[in-house]
């Protein structure tokens, strides 16, 4: 279809619409198309070979804008010849346009002449939804196409809801597109490579797309391919758009029994859906609405009563033009469980206590379900206690897992279906002693003279007990070990030693006890005695930051005079390495040339102008293996259906140049809702968490998959559970091994419903 404008000159007729030379296969329809301008308005007679129509086959129609359409049916061999519109007015002014019309027959056909892969089919659209119509197309050149409403041109350009997919291009969703042939409803999809698979943003060329669908665009659909080859019509079918209407029905029903204390206060929520969303209001059974139904809010109503005194029964409406339901509830009135009485604390040792205690008695109270311990340490411990909950039939009750040496207060609360009654009187004990859990920490020593030396520690982290200290000291000769051992009792973390050899190296262990024996020994200190030398560095860390390098970290010894640099000495299991001199008091360095994937012993000594010093305990690092591939970036976790999500990722950016890229190795199971998914820019997730059992168990096993295509970077997972929210991983195994595992992502499968596709 050409289309010429020109301006409109008085008395003079222009065709500006003309119509094709096409070219169509037998047993088709074919639409030519004509259009004039002119004053006055002229008129068009379609004629055939030159001679007027007749046959009724030939329909002709003219639509409010002058465009005059003339079809033809089930076209023949015989219908092969010249088409001319002709456009005249009542100042005998006249033009005219003709088309040549050649009819082959199917088995005639050129190589690449237009043809369908999925025609258009009845469906169903929802008011307001967007409807999608498929048109599937071969042919060489690509095919151009149009759609026909009641076998008239659909102006997609004036209407801003109408638009056609020209190819396949990114966007913002992903859609999975399910595309039927005609023979035998055999599966086809817009790739000659798979019947069945996943679309990045796109859906088939020539696809018309209806945003936001009323009432006005039912009708009767056809799509047109044309290239330079010829022109072929798909067949057509109805669409129609219908408002949904589904009568009022309960997803949430509020509790048949409401059982709540004196006084108390309960939430009575009823939810109710359809279409249209029914209003739900709450009354007194055989009393009036509590609110105006009318004004009643949609869905959900959570009736909140408070200071509630007697027993009262209510009843939940939900209404709309389909019809109305109702479900009754009663609030219950009960009296909370008494506190128990005649409460003890026995047995106690330096991890556990044993509570016993009798149950209270009040009248209208609902039976005691279970009973509640809770403690805490006094002192130590902020916030909410801990608890252990028993049986209503346990009168003793053994709490394990104390600290020793603290003091704990404990109460016992009974509860039943109402709640929670009051505790029990509040008692406290202290745990008893128990040998040391740690060893004295941040040891430190420096030479005070060429004879003595003084030692500084801090206690344990978990003395156990009132602590006393013994100071340990070891001396090595020439391939004899002489031992000097001196123990010291005392409360002071502070201690000096005398007497001591000059010039001589020094090995000093702190242990620590109490009246239920020794701990475990400090880290080992070593200390020369000799004027000027400074003591260990203290606080050693070493981290890998690549396959190649190790940062060290430390802090320099407590030593009143200059430190003026450090010494390094580092090794492995193969190989021993130079001594690394620093002179700068620095406090970190980085060791480079190392091998990948190894273990390195790190240790340093402080020098000053005098000599050096002790060097401090080996620590060590293992630097990060080569790893042979970067990890993947995930673009979009997208759920396309109670059962499924889709996925789709962008390959590593870093590949070793010696590795191969194999395959994707995805990951996923069920994570908690209080974990965050990606940003709502990417993913869509909003329903809301109505239903409890939502929550999933985080400590659930990873479930795996493989995915070889390396090409393919999009992956579908299925199998899964509706409305639960998953956590997935990517990572690229190569022929070195995996790489590095992609960030995980998170995304809630929907609650009910099939794939989005296109039928």
């Amino acid at each position: 279809m050409r289309l010429l404008l020109a301006p409109i000159v008085p008395g003079k007729t222009e065709i500006i619409v003309k119509p094709d030379d096409s070219t169509v296969p037998n047993n088709t329809n074919i639409n030519f198309f004509c259009r004039a301008n002119g004053q006055p308005t002229p008129k068009i007679l379609w004629l055939m070979n030159g001679y007027n129509i007749t046959n009724p086959r030939f329909k002709v129609s003219l639509m409010p804008n002058g465009l005059s359409t003339l079809r033809i049916e089930r076209v023949t061999l015989g219908d092969s010849g010249t088409v001319t519109c002709y456009a005249f007015n009542d100042r005998k002014h006249f033009a005219s346009a003709s088309a040549k019309l050649i009819v082959l027959p199917e088995d005639n056909l050129p190589h690449g002449f237009p043809s369908f892969r999925s025609h258009p089919q009845l469906q169903t659209f929802e008011k307001g939804k967007t409807a999608t119509v498929p048109c599937v197309v071969d042919g060489n050149p690509k095919p151009r196409i149009l759609w026909l409403r009641h076998q008239r041109p659909l102006d997609i350009r004036n209407i801003k809801r109408y638009s056609i997919a020209k190819q396949s291009r990114e966007g913002k969703a992903f859609i999975l597109i399910k595309y039927f042939s005609d023979d035998n409803r055999k599966l086809v999809s817009c790739s000659y490579n798979d019947v069945y698979r996943v679309i990045l943003y796109t859906y088939c060329a020539g696809t018309l797309m209806i945003q936001n669908a009323t009432e006005n665009d039912q009708g009767e659909y056809e799509c047109v391919a044309r290239n330079s080859l010829g022109v072929r019509h798909s067949k057509s079918a109805r669409i129609y758009v219908k408002t949904r209407q589904v009568a009022p029905y309960f997803s949430r029903q509020p509790k048949a029994v409401y059982k709540v204390a004196v006084g108390g206060s309960v939430n009575l929520t009823c939810v109710a859906n359809g279409y249209p969303f029914p209003r739900v209001f709450w009354k007194k059974s055989g009393g009036d609405p509590l609110v105006n139904p009318t004004s009643a809010p949609f869905v959900k109503n959570v009736l909140k009563l408070s200071r509630v005194l007697e027993t009262e029964k209510y009843t939940c409406v939900a209404f709309s033009n389909l019809g109305d339901i109702a479900a009754n509830s009663t609030v219950e009135v009960k009296a909370l469980p008494a506190a128990p009485v005649d409460f003890h604390i026995t047995n106690v040792g330096s991890n556990n206590a044993t509570l016993t205690w009798r149950p209270g008695y009040v009248e209208n109270a609902d039976p005691v379900q279970s009973y509640i311990i809770s403690y805490r340490q006094k002192y130590e411990e902020r916030g909410p206690y801990k608890e252990n909950e028993v049986p209503s039939d346990t009168f003793e009750y053994t709490v394990n897992g104390l600290q020793p040496y603290q003091i704990y207060e404990f109460f016992v609360s009974a509860k039943s279906a109402v709640g929670r009654g009051s505790a029990s009187i509040l008692r406290e004990i202290q745990t008893d002693e128990s040998v040391p859990g740690s060893a004295p920490v941040k040891i430190e020593a420096r030479p005070l003279n060429k004879d003595s030396i003084i030692v500084h520690w801090e206690q344990p982290k978990k003395p156990n007990g009132k602590i006393t200290t013994k100071i340990l000291i070891l001396t090595y000769g020439c391939k004899v070990i002489s031992v000097l051992f001196l123990q010291r009792q005392t409360d002071e973390q502070t201690e000096t030693l005398y007497n001591l050899d000059n010039n001589r190296t020094y090995y000093i262990y702190i242990q620590a006890f109490n009246s239920k024996g020794a701990g475990p020994l400090s880290q080992m200190v070593t200390i020369i005695t000799r004027h000027g030398l400074p003591g260990q560095p203290v606080e050693l860390v070493a981290k890998a930051l690549d396959p190649n390098r190790i940062q060290l970290k430390w802090k320099k010894p407590t030593f009143p005079a200059i430190i003026s640099g450090y010494l390094i000495q580092y090794n492995s299991s193969q190989k021993h390495f130079p001594e690394n001199s620093l002179d700068a008091p620095i406090e970190s360095f980085i060791v480079t040339g190392l091998s990948a994937n190894t273990l390195y012993s790190f240790r340093v000594a402080a020098r000053t102008r005098y000599g050096r010093g002790a060097y401090c305990e080996y620590v060590t690092a293992k630097t990060l293996p080569n790893v042979p591939v970067g990890a993947p970036k995930i673009l979009q976790l997208y759920a396309i259906s109670a059962n499924a999500l889709l996925l789709n990722w962008n390959s590593p950016v870093e590949v070793n140049h010696t590795a191969n890229l194999i395959e994707y190795l995805i990951k996923w199971k069920p994570g908690s809702i209080d974990e965050p998914t990606l940003d709502s820019s990417e993913i869509e997730n909003d329903y809301d968490n109505d239903n409890d059992d939502a929550i999933t168990n985080v400590d659930d096993e990873w479930l795996e998959m493989r995915q070889t295509d390396i090409t393919n970077t999009t992956a579908v997972i299925s199998g899964l559970t509706p409305f639960t929210q998953y956590k997935v991983t990517v990572t690229a195994n190569t022929d070195k091994g995996y790489g590095t595992t992609s960030k995980a992502v998170m995304n809630r499968t929907k609650p009910g419903g099939q794939f989005i596709q296109i039928r």
